[in-house]
């Protein structure tokens, strides 16, 4: 809420009466009027003199409140607002888009400011000048909350469906399995489940594409895998925690859904929800290496798919490709919650084929030649390109049955994003 007027020295606002009038409103009042409206108020701007007070009054219900310490002048408050709703705009978080409406000012006010400086419609760049006078700043209130507990975790066993399938797409092969997954409670009805994918070897890649040769044995320790990608509820529950390096946009997908899974997010981004659950779990979170993933979506087989010899539409989310199917393909044309089609490999993973790509924490490399055997991210790029290049694994909802195969691979930059692209998360001991 954005309130544009006159405070008066003693903490008090001026606010219209129904009669046109002004009256004089104190920070108390004001205060127990947003009481009642904090469930639905996250930030309010209160654009007058004097209106500190208030606003510190109000920061006891509400998150985010700005207020004036002292006197400002009108150019001043016009100024702080075009700067922090062009933040906001962009995808800023509150307190980021309160630093460009303080930047404005000093841009925009000559006697604040030097020439060096310039407000740019995508990015802020200033060089070091004189603090903005305490009369010009605005203040930024916010409310003070109890530090968030480590999320809880328990373990519980869940039953799956594994099939196999012949080349004609034909089941020869159902059974139901067990597993523990370890939960992490990210929120009230919000988990994060991860699967034990035990230790071993296995030979990775395949014969049919260059980029997957050569094939190559690896050994891989003990880990824990996400059993579905991550969703759009989990993105935006961690997405609203404190940033680690850089800020991530709440709402980014193409498809809604709570649970479908993210998409149009970066490598940068998925690294970024790595680091901020590593950091309220106090666990070690990051993406897979490419031999992880491969090795938990074979999960033991040797086919091209951890079901078989072939994919079919009515356990996968991809792209058929051909008239027959057309119709089903034109039907779906998107993602589909995590899990929808309630087949999951050996390891009790489930969209390892299809829905979306998946990425991975290593740089890319146009063949295998001088991968790691242990499992390792192979981090070291030997052309410069590929330094911001880094592979996605497990096909897409609008890509072929080819490209879900568990070999296939393909590079894309750091900072893509695309409606296909999202991630799974993986940690030692959660």
């Amino acid at each position: 809420m954005h309130f544009s007027g006159h405070g008066d020295p003693d903490g008090s606002l001026y606010i219209e009466d129904g009669h046109g009038g002004s009256t004089l409103v104190t920070p108390e009042g004001l205060a127990a009027l947003f009481a009642l409206h904090s469930d639905t108020l996250r930030c309010v701007i209160l654009n007058a003199c004097y209106s500190n007070s208030q606003a510190s009054a109000l920061a006891q219900h509400i998150n985010f409140v700005i207020g004036i310490q002292e006197t400002i002048l009108d150019n001043a408050a016009r100024y702080f607002s075009e700067g922090f709703y062009l933040a906001l705009g962009y995808g800023k978080p509150i307190d980021i888009a309160y630093q460009w409406g303080c930047n404005a000012i000093q841009v925009r006010l000559p006697d604040t400011t030097t020439p060096t400086r310039k407000l740019l419609a995508a990015q802020l760049e200033t060089t070091p000048t004189a603090p903005l006078p305490e009369y010009l700043k605005p203040t930024l209130w916010q409310k003070q909350t109890l530090p968030s507990p480590r999320p809880s975790t328990r373990s519980q066993s869940y039953e799956f469906t594994v099939i196999q399938l012949d080349r004609q797409g034909k089941e020869i092969a159902k059974t139901q399995q067990q597993t523990t997954a370890v939960i992490i409670q990210l929120g009230e009805n919000l988990d994060l489940e991860m699967v034990k994918i035990p230790s071993g070897s296995f030979d990775m890649g395949s014969s049919l594409e260059k980029n997957e040769q050569p094939i190559h044995t690896v050994t891989v320790p003990e880990f824990y895998i996400g059993k579905y990608p991550i969703t759009q509820a989990q993105w935006r529950d961690i997405a609203a925690l404190p940033k680690v390096e850089r800020e991530l946009i709440a709402e980014p997908s193409h498809f809604k859904g709570d649970q479908n899974p993210v998409e149009q997010v970066s490598w940068h981004d998925a690294t970024e929800f790595c680091h901020r659950l590593s950091r309220i779990t106090d666990k070690p979170y990051r993406l897979p290496s490419e031999a992880e993933w491969e090795y938990a979506c074979r999960a033991g087989t040797t086919t091209p798919f951890h079901c078989g010899d072939s994919l079919t539409e009515t356990i996968a989310n991809y792209n058929p490709g051909n008239k027959l199917n057309f119709l089903i393909n034109f039907i779906r044309g998107s993602t589909t919650a995590v899990g929808q089609f309630q087949i999951a490999n050996p390891f009790g993973l489930y969209d390892m084929h299809g829905n979306v790509w998946e990425w991975c924490l290593d740089n890319w490399h146009e063949t295998y030649i001088g991968a790691p055997s242990d499992a390792t991210a192979w981090t070291h790029a030997t052309a410069a390109a590929n330094a911001k290049r880094h592979p996605v694994r497990g096909g897409s909802w609008d890509f072929s049955q080819t490209g879900c195969r568990s070999a296939f691979r393909l590079k894309y930059d750091a900072n893509s994003k695309n409606d296909f692209l999202g991630f799974r998360v993986v940690c030692l001991n959660p």
